[in-house]
């Protein structure tokens, strides 16, 4: 049998280590690689349903909402609430940056932008208490005429969160995102929530 000389066998033993050097490297790429686009993936989704108005989203974000009192006007609060996320979600845009992962917990910096959403809702007070004192819509709330209220309600909103004179404002948000028996989810739902309006 032919002997394989010594200097062969170590340069072959090299050329294996760093091939399995490289292979784990890339193993080990791929996995953050993985991750990286699972959490895009999870947070745009997120962010998309929000905008979307999915009825478990509105439910979570109408939870703690006082809307009851609104029956008294012959309204659905809930319908009223999806009106008035409908205009704070319309000129919202997001874009996911920076993903940093620490084990099974990673933080995403996100660039949001928005109109200024205290000043629209503090003109849609005003514009929809000025409807309110009109003709039609003493009229519309005498008779608890609901659809020509809710009417009124989204012109308001139209036109207040949609005025030239708005100021849009951008902000870069951290979400933190957990992985929870192999599976990535948002952490506090609340935390990306709040970042669509108040930036």
């Amino acid at each position: 049998m032919r002997k394989v000389h010594p200097l062969f066998t170590t340069v072959l033993t090299l050329v294996l280590a760093c091939g399995m050097v490289a292979g784990l490297a890339a193993c080990k790429g791929g996995d953050a690689d993985k991750n990286k686009q699972e959490i895009t993936t999870l947070v745009g989704k997120t962010y998309d349903s929000a905008m979307a108005l999915d009825e478990s989203v509105v439910d979570e974000l109408l939870s703690d909402a006082k809307l009851d009192n609104m029956s008294g006007m012959g309204l659905d609060g809930k319908d009223v609430g999806k009106e008035i996320l409908s205009a704070a979600f319309k000129n919202f845009k997001y874009k996911i940056g920076d993903i940093k992962i620490d084990g099974d917990k990673a933080m995403v910096t996100v660039h949001v932008s928005n109109v200024d959403f205290a000043t629209a809702l503090q003109k849609f007070e005003t514009e929809f208490t000025e409807w309110a004192q009109t003709k039609e819509g003493t009229s519309a709330i005498m008779n608890e005429d609901s659809n020509a209220i809710t009417k009124g309600i989204k012109s308001s909103l139209d036109s207040s969160f949609n005025a030239s004179d708005l100021e849009t404002k951008e902000s870069d948000v951290v979400i933190t995102v957990d992985k929870k028996d192999g599976s990535w989810a948002i952490h506090s739902l609340t935390e990306l929530y709040d970042s669509m309006v108040v930036l």
